[in-house]
This record gives structure tokens, sequence and C-alpha cells, in this order.
């Protein structure tokens, strides 16, 4: 039975209880009315007699001839006067009484009232407890639902028949919740924290050096002449990509020929970017924002392909096939261009859009971006920074891990405020400037009991990619040869190529080859996956949030011992590959 059904049910007949409450009520009433009304013709009848003796004695009274005028007066003037006073005695009685009785009455109603109230109120709550339990038990009903219904794609054929993602209108998940005022309030507690902070820095840097010190982030975000190029490069590459794909779709050119086009288009985009990179020494910032580039529109143009060669070989492998008909399957250029732009990295020919564009909301957000690089710069310059200036290859590893207890919080409140810039304001900054409407970039990651879910919600728009062209083709590649250990082939193939991605991004970026994140990511990383695969308690919450702190910490430790050591000294060996790959602060 429904709740709402059981509550109602269980509420209905209640005015039982209160008709019976307004009966006794009536009932009182009409018994104190009788007995006022049989008093009153009792006085009626008194009063009636003493009128009656009045007018004798004024008979008898003015009979005697013989007694004095003013005698007369007296006596004629008694009767009325006892009349008078006996009539305003009675009416005093009946208004004591009355009130008296009325005070009864209220005070009556008042005992009834309270014991009605009191009744009411035990067995709403009775009620309400049982409501309570009966949407438990249709809420754990409803879960049980969803979770088979996605357990559901999982199984062998169905996987393999996986539709792909559905995009429908939906916010991100902190918009939704910084409309509750309790999110609010914290969300504005912890902007005050920051703004106290960046304004403690801005008033040392005043006073100590005369200037807001701000050399790291001009620097690490150098060179932008070189990055603007290098992108708009990689754009005319998409651009010749989508002419060769329309002009070989259009044509009768053998399959092998679309696909080495394919291939050539996409090593153009991992060669040119990487190579401006290394040869202009770009520094750290900006080499990530060529990288991160570089990798989010080889992502986008597989993605496009991807979605669009098997409508396009359908009417090719027709036979006396026209170009009209291509012209109804083939996507239209502007299609290709929004999909660049637009926060997915999963192609459709239309998306969910809302009606208008807030550009308050736009313009909130990209400064939220701002802000966020702000406070990261100045959170490494004031707690990062001093310790790794101060260790070099010749320190002991008691100071390592002193300097990895002390970046564990700062570099934790960095990777917060990464996530917080780039998957929730930039991404929703575009997002509204383009009426994109599916602004799920990501779930509720902090809630995250096990690193499946973890890694899952995250970074829903890359892991929407990684799930449909990674370990969906690569199930379907080897369902037929490995059986139920294809799905363990697949993840781990996802895990293998994340973790190449992001090194080459780091490596690149940082200018040297030190694979700490490959090890955390693809080694223990996947190792926590079956540590944590079927937990459920509070406590596996809490231990994820430990470990992040503590990878955090490591991670900043160690690749900004190698970079300062590379900055400070010479290159150990005369091969360019392997000072590349020989970290300086192990081996130096």
């Amino acid at each position: 039975m429904h709740a709402s059904t059981f509550f109602c049910t269980e509420v209905m007949p209640r005015p039982v209880v209160v008709g019976d409450t307004l009966g006794i009520e009536a009932e009182y009433n009409a018994n104190a009315f009788k007995q006022r009304r049989t008093r009153r013709s009792t006085r009626s009848k008194s009063h009636e007699g003493v009128q009656a003796e009045d007018s004798s004695t004024k008979a008898s009274l003015v009979q005697n001839d013989t007694k004095k005028e003013s005698s007369q007066d007296q006596t004629f003037d008694a009767p009325n006067q006892v009349a008078s006073n006996s009539s305003s005695t009675t009416s005093d009685l009946d208004d004591e009484e009355t009130r008296i009785e009325h005070h009864l009455f209220m005070q009556h109603v008042e005992v009834l009232r309270a014991e009605v109230n009191q009744h009411l109120e035990i067995r709403l709550k009775e009620l309400v407890g049982r409501a309570r339990k009966a949407f438990r038990k249709d809420t754990r009903s409803i879960e049980s639902t969803h979770k088979q219904h996605e357990h559901k794609p999982r199984t062998h054929t169905s996987l393999s028949e996986h539709p792909g993602k559905t995009f429908v209108a939906r916010d991100s998940f902190l918009t939704e919740l910084l409309r509750v005022e309790h999110f609010k309030t914290i969300y504005n507690i912890f902007v005050a924290i920051l703004i106290i902070f960046a304004l403690n820095a801005f008033v040392s840097d005043i006073f100590t050096r005369g200037h807001v010190q701000l050399s790291l982030m001009t620097w690490t975000f150098g060179k932008f002449g070189i990055v603007a190029s290098t992108w708009v490069g990689m754009m005319i590459n998409l651009g010749l990509a989508y002419t060769a794909f329309r002009i070989w779709s259009y044509s009768h050119m053998p399959k092998w020929l679309g696909l080495t086009l394919y291939v050539a288009f996409q090593t153009i985009m991992a060669i040119v970017p990487s190579y401006q990179v290394l040869a202009n020494a770009l520094p750290p910032g900006s080499a990530m924002v060529v990288l991160c580039e570089q990798v989010r529109l080889m992502m986008k143009l597989h993605s496009f392909i991807r979605e669009n060669v098997p409508p396009v070989l359908f009417v090719r492998d027709r036979q006396n096939w026209r170009p009209q008909e291509m012209e109804l399957v083939f996507p239209l250029f502007s299609n290709f261009l929004y999909f660049l732009f637009a926060p997915t990295l999963i192609y459709r020919p239309n998306y969910p859009r809302t009606p208008v564009v807030h550009w308050r909301f736009v313009f909130a957000n990209f400064a939220q971006v701002a802000a966020c690089l702000l406070y990261t710069n100045f959170i490494f310059e004031r707690f990062c920074a001093p310790h790794f200036r101060a260790l070099n290859a010749n320190s002991t590893w008691q100071a390592i891990v002193i300097a990895t207890f002390q970046s564990m919080l700062p570099a934790t409140m960095m990777f917060l405020l990464a996530f917080f810039a780039v998957l929730h304001s930039w991404l929703n900054a575009w997002a509204e400037m383009l009426r994109f409407a599916d602004r799920q970039f990501y779930t509720d990651w902090w809630n995250a009991k096990n690193w499946a879910a973890y890694y899952r919600k995250w970074n829903m728009v890359v892991h929407d990619w990684l799930f449909q062209y990674i370990y969906v083709d690569t199930y379907r590649l080897t369902q037929h040869r490995l059986g139920k250990s294809a799905k363990l082939a697949s993840m781990f193939t996802v895990f293998i190529i994340s973790a190449i991605v992001h090194e080459h991004i780091l490596a690149l970026a940082l200018g040297f080859f030190y694979p700490v994140l490959l090890v955390m990511f693809g080694g223990v990383g996947v190792f926590f996956i079956f540590l944590t695969r079927n937990v459920r308690a509070g406590f596996w919450n809490f231990f994820m949030w430990l470990m992040l702190f503590f990878g955090n910490g490591l991670l900043m430790v160690l690749y900004s011992l190698e970079f300062v050591n590379r900055q400070e000294s010479e290159p150990r060996s005369s091969s360019a590959f392997m000072d590349f790959v020989v970290p300086r602060s192990i081996f130096g």
C-alpha cells in the first residue's frame, strides 16, 4: 500500500470523535438552560405574590381618612420601594448565576477540548509513524528496482547492444544543492574563508614586498601567443578532417582509405601540439592548456566519426545509392561546429536546449574560475613552495615525509578548487552560453564509498566517453573470445588508456617523465577498486577521503621535488631522451 493512501484511509474515521465531543457540549448546554428556566419561573411566582400583597395594603390605607397626609404618602410609597428592591434583587441574582454557569460551562469545554486534542495528537503520531514506515518500504522498493535497472545493461547481451548516452535537461549537482539555503550558507562560509586568506596574502605582500606576488601565475601561463596559434591550428585540422570525411562519404572511395585518413588526422593532432609544447618550452600552465585541448579535440573527433560512420556505411553499401540519400544521414557542419564547443564528448545531431541565455550566470561562473586560479596561486605560494625550495636530491626520506604531511591539506584544497573551477564553473559557463541543457558533468563523488563509484562520478564527461568508446567497444570485440572475462579486460583497457593519457599530459607539461600518477592511478587505484568493490558502510567514505588527502600530498611533493631539481641542476645524461625519462631526484 502506498504511504499516502495508507495515511488517508486511517485519518478518515476521526470526525466521529469530534462529533461526540460536540454532542456532549450541546447536551450539557440544554440541561443548564432547563434548570435556569425552572428557577426563573419560581422567582416570577414569588414576585407576583409580593405584588398582590402590596395591592391589598394600598386599599386598606386609602380607607383610613383620619391619618395625616404625610403618613398616607409614606404608606403609599412603601409598597413600590419593596417591589423595586425585590425586582432589582431578582435581576442581580439571575446575572450572577448566569456568569457562574457560563464560567463552569467554559471550564468544562476546555477540559473536553484538551482531552480531544491529546487523543488526536496521540492518534496522529501513530498514523505518521505508520506512514513513514510505509514510505520507507516503498522507497526501498523503488531503489531496488532502480538498482536492478542499473545492473540490467551490464549483462553480456545488453552490454554489447548498449544504445549509448541519453541526454536530458538537468542542472549540475552543485547548482541544485546551492539552491538549498543550508548548502548556500556553507558555500558562503567557504568563500569568506578564501577571501580572508586572499586579503591576508595581499596585505602581507604589500607590506613586505611593496606589491602583490603574482609572478608564479604570470609565469605559468606565459607565452600565450604560442598557445593561441596552436589552438587555431588544431581547429583548422578538425575542419579539414570534416571536409575529408564528407568527400569520402559522397564518393566511392574504399573503406580502408577512410580509415587511413582518420588515423592521419588523429596523428597530426597527437604530434603537432606536443611538438609545440616541447619545442617552445611552454611553462606548465600554458602547456597544460594546449595538451588538455589536444586530448579533448581528439576525443571529440573520434566520437564524431564513430557516431556517423555506421549510417554513412549503411547508405554506401546500398546499390545505386544517390547523393540525396546521403544528405539525409550526413551531419551538417553547424552541428559539428556546435559539438566542438559543447561541454560533452559524445556527439549527437541534437541536444536538449534551454530557452534563453542567462548572462549573469555566465559571468558569475567565469568569475569563479578566475577566483579559483588566484586562490590556487596563493595556496601554493604560501604553503607549498617554501617546503619544496628547501628540498633537493640530497634530502633525507624523513624530510620528504614531513613535506608530504605538510602538503596534504593545501594539495587537497587545490584539488577541490580545480574540480570546482573546471568541472563546475567552466563547463556550466559554456553550457549556458550554448544553451546546452544537460549539465550532469559530475555527480556526488564526495559521497562515494568505493573507488569504482568515485571514478565513475568524479568526471562524468570523460567517463561517458570512456564507457561508450573504450569499455563497450572493447567488450564487443572480446566477448566471443574471452566470455565472462571480457568485462575485466574492458575495465583494464579503460584504466591503461586513462593512465597513459594522464601521464602524457603531466610529462609534457612538466618536462619530464615521472610515473608516480601512472603507478597510483593504474596500480593502487585498480587495487582499491577490488578492495572496496562490495562495501556499503560509511567507514569506506572516510577511507576514500583519507587516501585522497594522502595521495594528493604525495603527488604534490614528488612532482614538485623533481621539478625543482631539474630547475637547479644540469642534465646527468648526454641523451635528451634518457634525461627526460630518468628522474633526477632519485638518480641524480
